[in-house]
């Protein structure tokens, strides 16, 4: 038998006990005094008076306690739900600050260099390469690759968080013949990290349109940059169950700067 059930069939039958004892009594003290004799029936009425008055008493008190029990049960029922409830919300609000205060940035400079980058820090440095890309690279001599140079996006992070997780990177490229996409990926990426993108290599025309990249904190907030350099605008998303909430626009400036012993500007 369920809980609900067990419950209901007591409250039935305390119902029932009340009714039998209220209605019961009187009857079977009258049915007595009929069968005794009539010089003693004053005695015997006030002797099951009181007895009956004693247990109707005993069964208000009873019920009354019974009620008060109930009552105490259900308010401390309530004031459990709502710490729980104020517990929980209180949890939620210092994930959501966690989650502010972990928040990871990432932004992107364009330059050119080497493609092969040799003078770069090794153990910190990946050069990312989409698919079209590294069919070309496999398709030239290692002498030949030295020698050019290319267009690269480079991106920088910002924030407190140690590293970011499951990077995705869509750059929409342009060149006199076609319009395309690419997509490039990475696992992690560390605060030393330095991940290099080549858009362009030598001869090539390649200009980038839209740079998108989605990434995850260490508080599995799903966080989305986009640089769209038709329209001049830059905007920060968290995107939660598919649904995008826009957290920074700005408009988008171009930068005009030069490396360190290098005189030509970018």
């Amino acid at each position: 038998m369920e809980v609900g059930a067990i419950a209901s069939w007591r409250k039935n039958v305390w119902i029932m006990t009340g009714v039998v004892l209220s209605v019961g009594l009187p009857l079977v003290i009258y049915f007595l005094m009929k069968l005794m004799d009539s010089e003693n029936n004053s005695e015997w009425i006030g002797f099951f008076g009181s007895y009956a008055g004693a247990i109707v008493g005993a069964f208000v008190a009873l019920t009354v306690s019974r009620m008060q029990t109930k009552s105490s049960r259900d308010d401390l029922k309530i004031q459990i739900e709502k710490q729980e409830r104020l517990a929980a919300e209180q949890l939620a609000q210092e994930k959501h600050l966690q989650r502010i205060d972990n928040r990871t940035f990432l932004d992107y400079t364009m330059f050119q260099a080497p493609l092969l980058m040799e003078k770069r820090p090794k153990e910190t440095s990946r050069i990312l390469l989409h698919d079209r890309l590294r069919l070309f690279i496999n398709h030239h001599s290692n002498q030949w690759l030295r020698e050019q140079i290319a267009l690269f996006i480079k991106l920088d992070y910002y924030g407190r968080a140690p590293c970011i997780l499951d990077v995705t990177i869509r750059m929409n490229l342009a060149s006199p013949e076609e319009n395309y996409t690419v997509t490039v990926y990475k696992n992690g990426m560390n605060k030393e990290d330095h991940l290099y993108i080549p858009i362009s290599i030598g001869e090539e025309t390649e200009q980038l349109t839209k740079l998108e990249v989605t990434y995850t904190t260490l508080f599995k907030e799903k966080l989305k940059f986009v640089s769209d350099l038709i329209h001049k605008v830059e905007r920060y998303y968290s995107i939660n169950a598919q649904n995008e909430t826009l957290i920074y626009e700005r408009e988008f400036k171009n930068e005009s700067y030069m490396f360190p012993g290098n005189t030509e500007i970018t």
